[in-house]
Formats: structure tokens, C-alpha cells, sequence
């Protein structure tokens, strides 16, 4: 034969000796690991998971290799794949070398290549049926093994402890239920995040379910009692999303129950019925998921899932919009999800790392050609996968049925690809690759065609190899360094976890030269050096001086996110520089102009360069978005004081600018109406708050104000009957805080509240003067998942909050703040580029 040809696929031609395949067993190994490890997608960006992981991606290759310079072949997919291959190749380098971000386009580019290997690799060793099958077999028993793992966990970490707590507060007085509709009480066990699970579970069950009516031994009823699991796995996730693709699948499966005619009419029902009984029990059964049909929602101000998918999908459609042809980059969303994030979004979803929606990922991050073959993909599968459903007749059972498991468990997560983006989990892609695989296996067998996949035997194949060698050894110089930072880092936070300040500035000073373009290690440097305080003044200067320094280089390496134009801001006032916080300020004020704390921040700024009208105009539109602000103890302060009262007016002239010539019958009259009698009722203007609470019919707003006029009031609610019946006032404070926070109330915040409640002359006077306060820094929530590091601590804001308990715990209805409020944004925005627009000029350098 000649060298220089192909020739047609065959079992003989294809049959590879895998009595000592090594590299597919260890690769197989680390995917079982990574599928079962718990908490996986976080792990896997921590040392030393992350170079696990990375030797995990390196294995495909060496299979490869192996395959080629043993075999001296190479076996192509075959349907035309391999030239969407490399399209997509192509696209990926495109979209790679016109990133933002051209590091972690890189990173994540290289892992998407990775998983293109084991694509090859896999299909290279999939060659008969026989082995099809044992594939598919251990990936039903490794799903097996998953959703153990998983209702184990979280049963134990989860489920469990809060039974006991809620048996604990019922004990107490307050009886709730298990509550579905709070994240962290589903089921995020064992890859870290329940819309993973689901999205797993909604991969495998259909396998599962596949095995069980095709095994003609006992080892059906266990692959049933697996499915079995599985849905009450899925129960557990309390995913609507997931609900949706499992109701495709039953579907898919109903048209299979109609075909298949070795089970019995009775048999064939039983299953039907089972499988709606399960899937409707699973609806009715779970509060959250009962909300898909029982509760109506409004977008706009409705919060929640809704509004966060709305902002991510508007955010996703505007950063493609910017890259139309090749997007943004390969692992550009965290880094510049804010700069695209619309302001009328207000506090929800204010940051992410990925557009929780696998169209909107695709198009921000690969853009036009990204969408294109993703569409190439969908059309693929639907043709083919519909040729295999017509060649193969109903007497072929087993592959008929494992062909409906395939597709119908395709088909299922395509809906919940809708709603997330997954392909970055190493099981969830490591699954998808084992069903193409299997696939393309059927295909071959009950489809041949001249499309058919070929075996390239060439001379050409050892240059192939050798290429890949040559990539090989050129990611591996270039990740050489990477895995060095993330090792010193971890180092360094060993040693601070043992208040070691030099060393770990030692160590991270080093993981960052090796990686100037991460801006975690700066920003952790920028962080722990300014809020580790020393007896020796002299040192603590140094530190701040330091701190600045590495959060100018944080700033330039992530320049789009508010953590990073804000900490500089923060540190520059420390150093006092108030001119430059006020740039670092307005930078951050545009990437999330609802933050809590933002607009305050540029007033300080202003205020700290005299220019107080400014700053009282920026501190009055910090109230007016979040209203709770203008009780904070910190205004009865020094430092405040003296423009407090400024401050109080331009707030309700901003409420009534906001009011001007806008209709009664707005739902934004009603709230904007509502905080302004909030806010009259606490500068103690009880007629102009009676006449604005009146009219909107805020009930606790008028027992209030009875209660300061010393008229008769009639309340239920617990803090004020702690304040009526001053006999009882402890067991009223403790009904109080139990349901405000709903834990066992601490004996030490009883007791302060009675304390304070006791030396006011009027509730009035408790309120406003005596009652307790609260100091802490809010937590960067999420920061290192986001940041894709989570060796370090989780960093707070500089942005000092100190709270008025009775106003944050009790009476907060009377100054409310919505996370979600697109027409209070979108009402408050040109104000905001009006403030911009004046500070701006006054801003640049001459």
C-alpha cells in the first residue's frame, strides 16, 4: 500500500494492544478523580490540584503520541467532524490572539485543546462494540458512584445540620421549613455548585436508565436503583433548569417505550407512569420548583434567578457585541464582566465568573465564529443522530436503546446548557466526550459511509508527533512559571495563616514577578500588607507605601473590576491623596454604580479636597440607593457631623427631583414616596412622614408614629411590643432578633438592646440615639472562585460600615433599598453621569 494514503476504517486496521495502555488507565483514573472529588471546580485552582489537573490534560496527548509513533497512525473522527475540528481550532486561536486578555485566553484555550486530545484519543481506542459498551458501562458506574458521593455529602453537610437547626429554632418559637429557595441548602456536593450537579445528573440518568431496560442480567436492577437515586439526587438540587431537560428526556423516553418490544404493554407503562410520578414529584414535592407555575413574578424589581440570568444574558449579548467576530477571548468574562454589566442591573449579579448560560458564554468570549459552529455542532447531531435512530430497527434493543440514552441525554442538557455554562467542569466535558465518542461508534457500525472516519497511515504522522512534541514542550515552558507563582503563593499563605508578614510578602512578591499579568497575587499582596498593623508606625508607613504600589499593578493587570479601582482608592485616602482616590473613585462608580459604598467613597474623596458641595451630592445619591445609609451611627462621627444636615436635604431634594413629573400610578412613586416618609420620619418630621405613609398604607410606619405621638397602638410585631410591655421586654427581644435573624438569639444582643431600651425616655429616641450598633467590613464574596485562586483569604472592603442594629434588623421596611430596581437605576443614572461629567474635567492633569 502506499504510504501516502488513507485507507478505510476497519475493526483489524484499527485494533490497538491496550494490554499495557498505562496512559488510558491513568486517564481514566484522573477523570473518576476529578469526578468524584468533592468540591472539584474550586479545587482545581488551588496548589497543588492545579497542577493535578494540568498533568490530567497532559495525558490525551501522550496517548496520542503513543498511538502514533507505536502505531504509526493516525484515526480521524470521521463525518466530517475533523473538519469542524479544525474550524474550531481556528477560531480558538483567532479569538486567542485577539483576546483582552491574551494570558488567560491562553490558559483556557489550552485546556479546551486538551479536551480535543482526549476527543482523538478516546475515539482512537473506542474501535468495536465491545468496547463501546465497556465505555459506556463505566461511565453509568462512575455516575453511580457520583451521585452516592453526592447524596452522601450532602446529607451530611448540608441536609442534616440544618434539620437540626430548624428542630432547634422550632424549639425556640420559630417553625420554618427546609427552605430549597436558599442556594446553599441544595445540593452542591461533589462538584462544588448545584447547577454542576444538575447538569451532570441530567447527562447520566438517561444513561442509567438506558443500562437498566437493556441489561439482561441481575446488573439491571442495579443500574435501576441507580436511576432511582439519581432522581432523588436531582430532587435534591431543587434546579428548575434541570427539571425542564429531564421533562425532554421522559419525553424522548416515552417515544422509546412505544417502540421497544421485548417489554410487555404493562411494563412499558409501569415505566411511563413511573417516570412522570417521579419527575411531577419532584415538582410539587420541592418549593422552589412549585414557583415555576404558583407564583407570578414581575421582572422588573422581582430579583432573584430571573433578574440574574436577565443581567448576565444583556451583559453576554453586549460583550460580543464588542467582539462580533471573535469575541472577547477565551476566559475574558470575570475580568470584564462589569465593564459591559448595564447599570441598570443595581446590585444584582454584581460580579461573576462565567454568564451562567452557554449561548451568551460562547458569543462574549468566541463571538461570531464561536456561535457559528456551535450551530454547525446542533445541526450535526440532529441529522446523524437522527440517521443512527432510522438505521437501526427495533430488534437491535440494546444499541437502539443506548442510542435514545445518548441523544436523549444530549438533548436534555441542551436545555440546561441554557441556562448554564458547564464546559470548563472536568466531568461534565469529560461525559460529553465519552457520548460523542460512543457515538461516532454507533455511527460506524449502523452508518458507514464514504464520511466514514479513515486511518492515516503516513510517513507524515512522525512529523505530526513531533509537532506535537514541539507544542508540548512550548506550554510547557510557558506554564512552567504559572504552577511556580501558584506554588510560592501558597507558601506565602501558609506563612501568613501564621501572622508571618515577610515571608509571605516574600513569597507573593515573587509569584507575582513570575506572573505579572495575574491580578490576584497583587491585589492579595495590596490587601494583607494594609490591614497587617505593627507597634512600629515606621513599618505600618512602609507597608501602606507597598500596598499602594502593588494595587497600582493590580489595577493595570484587571483594570474593569470595582474591587480593584476601589481597594486603590482606599489606599490612596489612607495615603492621603484624595485627588487621585477621587479618579480611582469615579472609575469604580462606573463599573457598578449601585454598590454599596461606591458613591460614599467618591464623596469622602471630595470632601477630603474641599470640594463639599460635590461630596454631598455623591454621599446624597449613595442614601438615595441605599436608603438604611442615613442611619448609620458613623454621621454622629466628627468627621461627619458638620455636613450632616447637608447632606439630610440634598437627599429629599434628590427624592423629589426623582418625583417630579412622574405619574401617581408608577410603581416607583409608590417606593420613591414610601423612603421619602422613611426619611421625613427620621429627621422627625412626623407630619410630612404621616401624609407620604398615609397615602401608601405602610403599616408599620403608622404604628410607629403612634407610638411617637403616645397614642394607643396595636402591634404584633415583636420589637415593638418589647418596647409596650416593658415587663416582658426580654422575651420580646428574643422573639425579635429569632425571627429577624432566624438563628437562637445571642444572650449578649438581648441584653444590649433591653440595656438600651431601658435608658430611652421614647422608642423614638431608642431608635435614632440609643440603640445598639454594628461595626465590620463586608466580605468580597466569592473572590478567589472568581479570581480562579483560592489559596488566600477572602479579602473585605476598606469601606468602614457601621449600622444602627434596630434600623437593620427591625425597622428596615421603613427605609428600603432593593437589590433589583431597573427604574430607580435607570432614574437615578443621568444624576450620576451629571456628578461624573462635573468631577470629571476637574480630574484631568494639565
Amino acid at each position: 500500500m502506499d504510504s501516502n494514503k488513507t485507507t478505510p476504517l476497519s475493526a483489524s486496521a484499527l485494533q490497538l494492544s491496550t494490554s499495557k495502555d498505562i496512559l488510558g488507565s491513568l486517564a481514566a483514573g484522573f477523570y473518576a478523580l476529578f469526578t468524584l472529588l468533592p468540591d472539584s471546580s474550586s479545587l482545581v485552582v488551588s496548589w497543588p490540584w492545579v497542577f493535578v489537573w494540568q498533568v490530567a490534560l497532559l495525558l490525551p496527548w501522550l496517548w496520542l503520541l503513543r498511538n502514533g509513533w507505536i502505531q504509526k497512525q493516525f484515526i480521524g473522527l470521521g463525518y466530517r467532524l475533523d473538519y469542524g475540528v479544525i474550524l474550531a481550532v481556528l477560531g480558538l486561536m483567532g479569538s486567542t490572539l485577539l483576546a483582552s486578555f491574551l494570558q488567560q485566553a491562553r490558559w483556557y484555550s489550552w485546556a479546551a485543546l486538551c479536551a480535543l486530545a482526549a476527543l482523538y484519543a478516546l475515539n482512537a481506542w473506542c474501535t468495536n462494540p465491545g468496547k463501546r459498551l465497556q465505555l459506556l458501562k463505566a461511565q453509568g458506574g462512575l455516575s453511580i458512584a457520583f451521585i452516592v458521593v453526592s447524596l452522601s455529602l450532602w446529607g451530611s453537610q448540608t441536609f442534616l445540620p440544618e434539620l437540626n437547626r430548624l428542630h432547634n429554632l422550632q424549639a425556640a418559637g420559630l417553625d420554618l421549613p427546609y427552605d430549597f429557595s436558599v442556594l446553599e441548602l441544595r445540593n452542591w456536593a461533589p462538584i462544588g455548585h448545584q447547577n454542576y450537579v444538575v447538569g451532570y445528573l441530567v447527562l447520566c440518568l438517561p444513561l442509567l436508565l438506558g443500562l437498566s431496560i437493556s441489561s439482561k442480567t441481575r446488573g439491571r436492577w442495579i443500574w435501576g436503583a441507580g436511576s432511582v437515586l439519581g432522581l432523588v439526587d436531582l430532587y435534591t438540587t431543587s434546579s428548575r433548569g434541570g427539571w425542564l431537560g429531564m421533562a425532554l428526556v421522559s419525553l424522548l423516553g416515552g417515544l422509546l417505550l412505544l417502540k421497544h418490544s421485548r417489554l410487555s404493554l404493562r411494563l412499558r407503562w409501569m415505566i411511563g407512569v413511573g417516570l412522570l410520578t417521579g419527575l411531577g414529584g419532584i415538582l410539587f414535592a420541592n418549593n422552589r420548583l412549585r414557583s415555576l407555575f404558583f407564583t407570578t413574578t414581575p421582572l422588573d424589581g422581582a430579583g432573584g434567578e430571573t433578574a440574574f440570568r436577565a443581567i448576565t444574558n444583556a451583559t453576554g449579548w453586549a460583550m460580543g457585541l464588542a467582539h462580533p467576530f471573535f469575541g472577547a477571548g477565551p476566559g475574558s468574562v470575570p475580568l470584564l464582566y462589569q465593564k459591559y454589566r448595564p447599570a441598570w442591573a443595581g446590585r444584582e449579579a454584581e460580579l461573576l465568573y462565567q454568564l451562567h448560560g452557554t449561548p451568551a458564554q460562547i458569543w462574549a468570549e468566541l463571538g461570531g465564529v464561536g456561535i457559528a459552529l456551535s450551530l454547525g455542532m446542533l445541526v450535526w447531531l440532529g441529522y446523524w443522530g437522527i440517521r443512527l435512530w432510522k438505521s437501526q430497527s427495533v430488534a437491535l434493543e440494546c444499541d437502539r436503546i443506548l442510542s435514545w440514552s445518548l441523544l436523549s441525554g444530549l438533548a436534555g442538557y441542551g436545555v440546561v446548557s441554557f441556562t448554564d455554562y458547564q464546559l470548563d467542569i472536568v466531568c461534565i466535558s469529560g461525559t460529553l466526550i465519552v457520548y460523542g465518542v460512543s457515538l461516532l461508534s454507533l455511527l460506524r457500525q449502523y452508518v458507514p459511509s464514504n464520511l466514514d472516519a479513515h486511518v492515516v497511515k503516513t510517513s507524515r504522522i512522525v512529523w505530526l508527533c513531533w509537532g506535537i512534541v514541539g507544542l508540548l514542550i512550548a506550554v510547557g515552558l510557558w506554564l512552567a512559571p504559572i504552577h511556580r507563582a501558584w506554588q510560592l503563593s501558597s507558601l506565602g499563605f501558609n506563612a501568613l495563616s501564621q501572622k508571618q508578614i515577610e515571608p509571605f510578602k516574600n513569597y507573593l512578591a515573587q509569584a507575582h514577578q513570575l506572573a505579572l499579568w495575574e491580578p490576584y497575587y497583587s491585589y492579595q499582596l495590596g490587601w494583607n500588607l494594609s490591614t497587617a498593623t505593627s507597634e512600629d508606625q515606621q513599618v505600618n508607613q512602609s507597608r501602606l507605601s507597598q500596598s499602594l504600589e502593588f494595587f497600582r499593578h493590580n489595577v493595570k493587570a484587571s483594570p474593569n473590576q470595582e474591587s480593584s479601582t476601589s481597594s486603590l482608592g482606599w489606599i490612596q485616602l489612607f495615603s492621603r491623596q484624595p485627588s487621585l482616590a477621587t479618579a480611582s473613585f469615579l472609575q469604580s462608580t462606573h463599573l457598578v454604580p449601585a454598590k454599596r459604598g461606591g458613591f460614599h467613597s467618591l464623596g469622602i474623596s471630595l470632601l477630603g479636597q474641599g470640594k463639599v458641595d460635590l461630596g454631598i451630592q455623591a454621599i446624597a445619591l449613595e442614601i438615595v440607593r441605599d436608603p438604611l445609609w442615613l442611619t448609620s451611627p458613623l454621621w454622629r462621627s466628627a468627621q461627619y457631623a458638620a455636613v450632616y444636615p447637608q447632606v439630610q436635604a440634598a437627599v429629599v431634594q434628590t427624592y423629589q427631583k426623582l418625583l417630579q413629573n412622574r405619574s401617581p400610578k408608577d410603581p416607583l412613586t409608590t417606593y420613591l414616596r414610601q423612603v421619602l416618609g422613611g426619611v421625613f420620619w427620621w429627621q422627625g418630621k412626623f407630619t410630612e412622614a404621616e401624609a407620604e405613609w398615609r397615602s401608601h398604607k405602610t403599616g408599620l410606619g403608622q404604628v410607629v408614629l403612634a407610638i411617637a405621638k403616645n397614642n394607643t397602638a396595636s402591634t404584633e410585631v415583636p420589637i415593638l411590643r418589647a418596647w409596650l410591655e416593658p415587663k416582658n421586654r426580654t422575651q420580646w427581644i428574643e422573639k425579635a432578633l429569632l425571627e429577624a435573624n432566624q438563628a437562637l438569639p445571642n444572650p449578649q444582643a438581648v441584653q444590649a438592646i433591653q440595656t438600651s431600651m431601658d435608658q430611652s425616655k421614647s422608642l423614638d429616641l431608642w431608635i435614632r440615639q440609643n440603640a445598639p450598633t454594628r461595626q465590620y467590613p463586608r466580605e468580597r464574596a466569592g473572590f478567589g472562585v472568581l479570581s480562579r485562586h483560592i489559596d488566600g483569604p477572602a479579602p473585605t472592603d476598606f469601606f468602614p460600615v457601621v449600622e444602627n442594629v434596630a434600623m437593620t434588623q427591625f425597622f428596615a421596611e421603613l427605609l428600603p433599598s432593593p437589590s433589583y430596581s431597573p427604574d430607580l437605576d435607570n432614574a437615578l443614572q443621568p444624576l450620576r453621569e451629571q456628578l461624573w461629567g462635573v468631577i470629571a474635567p476637574a480630574q484631568r492633569k494639565p
